[in-house]
């Protein structure tokens, strides 16, 4: 017999005495606490790390889009890969062109034959902060591994935020469980051993190369506005369900007050559709989506769309958030 089973939702425990034989319910005492996995892996080599960020940083600089790579892992090897495969970029997203993915995959042996197996991905966000949007949570749930994203690219020290899929649960990462401190640092105490490494994760780098067909393999997508029926002017992502009405004579101003008028004007209208706090929207999108409890899917969104302003009006987050307030 076994010794627990389920029925409705409650626990039942073997049960066995001179009167009764069977199951009874039960109430085990279990520690409440927040569950945690760590990865005692084999880890990626840094100068994979750098190659990578050369890549974001060259995708922001050249083109100002985002853009992704996967992380393979090699288990019989113990040995890691990184490749970009063909994706189109754009200001707030990046999508792999399925079709030209699996050509690519046979081209490289990224595949299971091969031992390989995919353990993760990276993506940037451009000059926006890291954090796991909406559109990030649906594509990693099911997606077993290590899931980063790399913002404020423009910075010395970017921003970092990971996670770590497993069976559709998402655990927090630490570090130093992946990646390995430099010489000479090990003699650390064990509490700092994340947060040193997050710093040289961050690290802005400038002389790293990166593989030239990752070049080749990333497209930009250029942004077409969509054309609602009744406001034909209206300029939102095509993703919005809902169209807001944008001041005609707003569409005619080039100063940089003029841009930041009509991005502020775009998000505060954006927000009040969906009765979100653009205050707290600001914050979510310059510390962590957790910065006052879970975001919503309406904030999630908004954050998503906050970043697509700032890129297509040329305008960044502070002078964007300064603006907003002086209107307050």
């Amino acid at each position: 017999m076994d010794k627990y089973i389920v029925n409705n939702d409650e626990v039942f425990e073997e049960y066995d005495d001179p009167l009764f034989k069977g199951y009874v319910r039960t109430r085990p005492q279990v520690t409440k606490m927040a569950p945690y996995l760590s990865y005692v892996g084999p880890k990626p080599p840094m100068e994979s790390w750098k190659q990578i960020l050369a890549f974001f940083d060259w995708a922001y600089k050249e083109n100002k889009v985002e853009a992704q790579v996967r992380l393979y892992l090699n288990q019989k090897q113990g040995t890691w890969r990184a490749w970009a495969f063909p994706q189109e970029g754009e200001a707030a997203a990046t999508t792999e062109v399925a079709e030209a993915c699996d050509v690519e995959c046979r081209k490289t042996e990224l595949y299971s034959a091969k031992g390989w197996i995919e353990a993760g991905t990276v993506h940037s966000h451009a000059d926006m902060s890291a954090f796991q949007s909406g559109m990030d949570k649906s594509n990693e749930d099911t997606k077993q591994g290590i899931h980063i994203a790399i913002g404020k690219l423009g910075e010395r020290l970017h921003d970092l935020h990971g996670r770590l899929t497993f069976r559709g649960i998402f655990y927090n990462v630490d570090w130093s469980d992946w990646f390995q401190l430099p010489p000479g640092l090990e003699g650390l105490p064990a509490a700092l051993h994340g947060t040193v490494m997050q710093y040289f994760l961050t690290e802005h780098v400038t002389e790293a190369a990166f593989p030239e067909p990752w070049k080749e393999n990333l497209k930009k997508k250029e942004w077409v506005p969509k054309k609602w029926a009744g406001y034909p002017t209206s300029n939102w992502p095509a993703w919005v369900d809902e169209h807001y009405p944008i001041d005609p004579a707003q569409d005619q101003t080039h100063s940089v007050d003029g841009k930041l008028e009509k991005a502020a004007n775009q998000i505060l209208q954006a927000c009040a559709a969906k009765g979100a706090d653009v205050i707290r929207l600001f914050q979510c999108a310059e510390v962590r989506p957790d910065f006052d409890g879970p975001t919503t899917l309406a904030e999630e969104e908004l954050l998503d769309e906050l970043e697509t302003i700032c890129f297509k009006e040329g305008v960044t987050l502070a002078d964007l958030e300064a603006a907003i307030f002086e209107q307050a």
